[in-house]
């Protein structure tokens, strides 16, 4: 009889201490920050935006005609006539302006096709510059450049 009185007791005991180990405290509410934020210009200037922006660059024609341009624009013929096959993903960045600047293989395929991939992309006309908040930024983007030759 002992030993069921002290088992009661027991689960009295933790009983006890769950429930006041389970006291809801009170949160504070957040206070709402009425400050304004402005940016200007100067701040986007020093800024390149690695991430989707309301408008994002844009190359002339739409994205399809991407393909097209380099298809037209390939040169075999620095390829040495060898059989090539993957994708070489080339970043750079689009100024405010639209203009394409440090090219860069992120991932290449062999060095001669991974030229070939940055010069291409150096014949890029001016892209449409990406915007935020309506104002022309800097964009860096990676884009792979498919080879199947």
């Amino acid at each position: 009889m002992n030993t069921n009185l002290q088992h009661i007791k027991n689960i009295a005991l933790i009983s006890l201490l769950i429930t006041i180990s389970c006291k809801q405290t009170e949160v504070e509410p957040m206070k709402e920050d009425k400050s304004i934020i402005e940016i200007d210009q100067n701040d986007y200037n020093s800024c390149i935006f690695k991430c989707p922006l309301e408008e994002s660059a844009t190359f002339p024609g739409g994205i399809e005609h991407i393909a097209t341009f380099i298809k037209e624009n390939i040169n075999l013929s620095i390829l040495n006539r060898k059989y090539f096959e993957g994708r070489v993903f080339v970043r750079f960045t689009i100024s405010e302006t639209g203009q394409i600047s440090n090219i860069k293989v992120v991932k290449g395929i062999e060095d001669i096709v991974d030229q070939e991939a940055i010069r291409i992309v150096k014949l890029f006309p001016d892209f449409e510059p990406g915007k935020l908040q309506g104002i022309p930024v800097k964009q860096q983007i990676i884009i792979p450049v498919y080879f199947n030759i």
